[in-house]
């Protein structure tokens, strides 16, 4: 039994290590986060209509939920600060092996005091409300999932969430009352894949704990690999068709807004808030810029952006491709980056590198030194008891 704990971790590890921030240690991988918040609490009552009576219960039986959970966070937590002190003490680090089954354990008994509290919660919703709850939650399976599932870190543009990207674009409600009827086939289309994804990782965990030994079957632990990129790359064209689809569907006004807002989610290594776009609209703020540095920078932002696209496009083709061509025999012989990912990679590196250079030729040496990561850098101190 020992020996297979160790190989699902070898797997658990091998496939964790592939994540980036995604997950940075493969001993946490679901963390200690309540699977009902407070803030989907909230969403509850608003979506739900509860009245004050419903509310009030609705509120205490949360309170029970979150008394057990957070009671179990401290037994988990105190488990693993013990392990941690006899590896340490002891450097016996294989000890660590031990906590996968109790990992497992955990999770299992904080989904089942959140689908009890759930169920209660159901028994004093009216019939209208009911009616809601299905896609109630839905939402709530999908911000679990997407948040926690690592499998879904795997693939870029398979943690995206569309509900969450319309909020992100800001699109009107009206919009939204036009469209719901795509978003709702959506959520349903999606939600079926993710509890197909989740029921795929609790099929193999429960087969390594039940001794299945998959550091001495490659071909089963390749399968597993496998069938994991497969779930998770049907999320991801999923959520690529849902979205072209959407994008058509909106007013051509709001339509780049939303496929930022996607790519944002998809590639957030690609598509985050650049140091170099930060640059460009701080120099363009500084009070004392002259009329034709503000003309000489307007020349390079527009110039930035349009390359900026380009090269943001080719970086994401290039990660897509070697994520779909990546397996686990690869990853474990530890290859190195691909030539074409790494030309798309520094091809973007250049530009960023070039438009900066510009951007110091129009200032002045004292307004560089006020671009963020330059001159000194300082945080303002706190005024105690003010």
């Amino acid at each position: 039994m020992r020996r297979a704990i160790s190989g699902w971790m070898t797997v658990l590890c091998a496939l964790a290590a592939m994540l980036g921030p995604v997950r940075s240690s493969c001993a946490q991988w679901d963390g200690y986060e309540p699977q009902f918040s407070s803030a989907q609490l909230e969403d509850a009552l608003k979506s739900l209509e509860l009245d004050l009576e419903q509310r009030d219960i609705a509120r205490s039986l949360h309170e029970g939920y979150m008394s057990d959970h957070t009671r179990a966070v401290e037994q988990m937590k105190a488990y693993m600060e013990e392990i941690q002190r006899i590896a340490e003490a002891t450097q016996n680090w294989e000890i660590w092996q031990e906590t996968s089954e109790v990992w497992v354990d955990f999770q299992q008994y904080t989904r089942k005091i959140r689908d009890n509290m759930t169920t209660d919660l159901k028994m004093v919703l009216r019939e209208d409300q009911m009616a809601r709850w299905d896609r109630l939650e839905r939402k709530f399976r999908r911000d679990q999932e997407i948040n926690q599932n690592y499998y879904l870190g795997f693939i870029s543009g398979a943690k995206v969430d569309l509900v969450s990207v319309l909020a992100t674009a800001e699109v009107p409600q009206e919009v939204l009352d036009s469209i719901d009827s795509e978003v709702n086939t959506y959520e349903i289309e999606l939600d079926r894949m993710l509890v197909d994804t989740r029921e795929f990782i609790d099929e193999w965990e429960k087969k390594a704990r039940d001794g299945f030994d998959f550091e001495q079957n490659m071909e089963e632990m390749t399968k597993v690999y496998g069938r994991g990129m497969e779930l998770v790359g049907g999320i991801r064209d999923l959520n690529k068709r849902h979205a072209d689809k959407i994008q058509t569907l909106l007013p051509e006004d709001i339509r780049g807004g939303f496929r930022a807002a996607f790519n944002e989610q998809a590639y957030p290594d690609i598509y985050k808030t650049n140091k170099v776009s930060v640059a460009i609209e701080r120099s363009l703020g500084m009070a004392d810029l002259r009329d034709d540095q503000r003309e000489r920078l307007g020349i390079i932002k527009e110039q930035y952006e349009r390359e900026l696209s380009k090269a943001n496009e080719r970086w994401a083709e290039a990660k897509v491709r070697y994520e779909s061509e990546r397996t686990i025999l690869s990853w474990q012989n530890g290859d190195e980056e691909p030539d074409w990912l790494t030309a798309a990679r520094e091809l973007r590196e250049r530009l960023d590198e070039r438009t900066m250079e510009k951007i110091e030729s129009v200032l002045t040496g004292e307004q560089v030194e006020r671009l963020p990561g330059r001159g000194k850098q300082t945080v303002e101190r706190p005024v105690f008891g003010s």
